[in-house]
């Protein structure tokens, strides 16, 4: 079929095929707003700022506004250096699964492994999780383009206002 034909060109390319979950029955309707909280930086801090300008391009292309105070989401980003557990997950990088997500397993949780976490400001609660593996592997240039290909496919499936 097409799409197995389009999954292995992406899968050659290097770049699993980014996943999203969000917590069912959320109203994202109510999101206009959001600003950023620390999580896991890459390494490359050029690499950093790209994902944050990709992350505001998408958002702000949904209608969300970034501000410095008082949002109705938090953003937080992950870039894996190694490859670790469930356990690791929660313990050294505060990322824990949650319901809604069914979809990424820790086993998608490999080095270079990108997540975008969306918490609602008011709970704390993660209300939207994109995932790619394999993202922050490779040279500068070839990463760039991929962080950027995935954060835009990625807010593809954030739902609709």
């Amino acid at each position: 079929t097409a799409a197995a034909v389009i999954s292995g060109l992406i899968l050659a390319w290097g770049l699993a095929a980014p996943q999203v979950s969000f917590e069912d029955g959320t109203d994202f309707s109510g999101y206009r707003s959001y600003a950023w909280k620390d999580g896991t930086a890459a390494r490359n801090p050029h690499m950093q700022d790209l994902i944050v300008a990709a992350v505001d391009r998408e958002l702000g292309a949904k209608g969300l506004t970034r501000v410095a105070a008082e949002p109705d989401l938090f953003v937080v980003t992950y870039v894996l250096p190694d490859k670790v557990s469930a356990d690791e997950l929660a313990r050294k990088y505060s990322l824990e699964f949650w319901s809604g997500v069914t979809s990424v397993s820790p086993s998608d949780m490999g080095a270079g492994t990108l997540v975008v976490d969306l918490a609602d400001a008011g709970s704390g609660e993660v209300v939207w999780r994109g995932v790619v593996a394999k993202a922050i592997k490779g040279s500068f240039k070839n990463m760039s383009r991929k962080v950027d290909s995935a954060i835009t496919k990625m807010f593809k499936r954030y739902p609709s206002r």
